[in-house]
């Protein structure tokens, strides 16, 4: 094969987007409700002419505030590319000023979804701006009271009450817990089941963890 004939070979630089620009999008993203999915995939669909997969990824995280990550895979043989999207897991609702405001993700992130990313019963983080920064060391404190049996019955809201009494819980059975920092959790879920066993008919109004 002559020099020629190898360079008429190669596509140009234009047949090379024109191929990725009509390459076969799917969109991967398990544990997300099919409707979200489907939106993801029409939003790819919108911005077919553009080339440029890595581009069309951080376009989604920007549109839609539930992504957590994209990867791109390219199938080349089959001239296509597959969206793997991992949503952001929800561990509690926040409200702010009494208006929902979003989610709270397992890692501490915050991030908007519509309802239908998470249908579930979710505790709801009553949560002014100023406490931000401990929005991290609160969704830690979730995963250790949503473990089965730490709380004597569901935990229903966390209510930022000030700088100096900290965070206050309330239960599905009407128990309001006062939590005060979040810190040593396992020394305060100790101290709630020490509470508890001694019979809660003895304690009236707010315990304290």
């Amino acid at each position: 094969m002559t020099l020629r004939h190898l360079a008429s070979s190669v596509p140009s630089p234009a047949r090379w987007l024109a191929s990725w620009t009509s390459a076969a999008v799917t969109v991967e993203a398990a544990g997300i409700p099919e409707s979200l999915r489907s939106e993801a995939e029409s939003f790819l669909a919108a911005h077919r002419k553009e080339a440029f997969s890595e581009r069309k990824a951080q376009a989604l995280r920007r549109r839609f505030g539930w992504i957590k990550s994209v990867r791109v895979r390219r199938q080349w043989l089959a001239g296509a590319v597959r969206f793997d999207i991992e949503g952001h897991k929800a561990a509690a609702r926040l409200r702010r000023k009494g208006r929902p405001s979003g989610y709270l993700s397992d890692e501490g992130a915050v991030f908007a979804a519509p309802d239908a990313f998470s249908p579930g019963v979710l505790p709801v983080i009553e949560a002014e701006a100023s406490v931000a920064e401990e929005l991290k060391a609160l969704a830690a404190v979730l995963a250790e009271l949503s473990r089965p049996g730490e709380l004597p019955s569901p935990l229903v809201s966390m209510r930022f009450v000030s700088a100096g009494d900290g965070w206050q819980a309330l239960l599905s059975d009407g128990t309001v817990v006062a939590w005060g920092t979040l810190d040593l959790t396992a020394e305060k879920l100790a101290r709630l089941r020490e509470v508890f066993a001694q019979g809660r008919e003895q304690f009236a109004g707010v315990i304290s963890a």
